[in-house]
């Protein structure tokens, strides 16, 4: 399975009897699932079962699906005017400016437009579930075709890093013999200072231990384990994957504020 975007877009038309309906579905970035419908009244009762398929198909993502439906200029002749609107729309204009019918001055050319217009529900209806079927695979696969780009660019950046982390642990013995050095250099500077050798020998012991960067190796090693383990598994993993590059972030950070090295500190920024 590929890895799959937030982003995607898609879109399909079908056609019948001079008339078309264009479907189109689009996403983007959401921590959470909102679904929106910008559809003709005559297709909301299919929302139960686009939801169903998005919520199957797709975890997270703003989508937003749109259908267009038109018919062919040759198709828009007079017997296509839906007569029942024409009357219902003077009807609520003379009661709104209280005006008599007997008194508008009305042309008929005024009423040649999309909305007065007959929509056969039944065609309509025909035509969105196809529509809608093709550009929901269509979406899904822009959304893995994004998902794809963005994981390539994710796994050069992760053997980018992988030659910085080779190079921090190549360097991790020689780190710990630098300090242990440093750490001797100076109990022989104040040598004549210190009343309870023992005492300081534990100390040094001590920091040693905690300035040691064994632990943050080997969880960096585990989490790059399990980032490229996600990559390849696919799907919809961007949160997993935002939580290890957090805690890879986070280890980095931790080697980078112990280090005495100027070889482990390059690497580390």
């Amino acid at each position: 399975m590929k890895v799959s975007s937030m982003t995607g877009f898609g879109k399909a038309e079908e056609e019948k009897d001079g008339c078309s309906l264009r479907v189109e579905i689009k996403s983007v970035n959401n921590r959470f699932k909102d679904i929106r419908f910008k559809l003709p009244n005559t297709l909301t009762h299919h929302d139960p079962m686009m939801r169903k398929e998005i919520n199957e198909r797709f975890k997270r993502g703003s989508f937003e699906i749109s259908a267009l439906f038109r018919k062919k200029q040759s198709e828009l002749g007079i017997k296509h005017i839906d007569y029942n609107k024409v009357n219902s729309y003077i009807d609520d204009f003379c009661e709104q400016t209280k005006l008599d019918r007997r008194s508008l001055d009305l042309s008929p050319i005024s009423f040649l437009r999309n909305e007065f217009f007959k929509e056969e529900e039944s065609l309509i209806d025909d035509l969105f579930v196809p529509a809608f079927q093709k550009a929901l695979n269509e979406f899904e696969e822009s959304r893995q075709e994004e998902g794809s780009k963005l994981s390539d660019v994710l796994k050069n950046y992760i053997n980018e890093y992988e030659q910085y982390f080779s190079s921090v642990k190549d360097k991790k013995e020689s780190f710990k013999s630098i300090l242990k050095q440093k750490l001797e250099e100076r109990f022989k500077d104040f040598k004549e200072a210190i009343s309870d050798e023992r005492r300081f020998s534990q100390e040094m012991v001590y920091y040693l231990e905690k300035a040691d960067i064994d632990e943050e190796i080997i969880r960096i090693e585990s989490h790059l384990e399990k980032l490229r383990s996600l990559l390849d598994q696919g799907g919809e993993v961007g949160r997993k994957i935002d939580f290890f590059i957090q805690e890879l972030n986070r280890e980095t950070n931790t080697i980078g504020s112990k280090s005495i090295s100027k070889e482990i500190s390059n690497s580390v920024i």
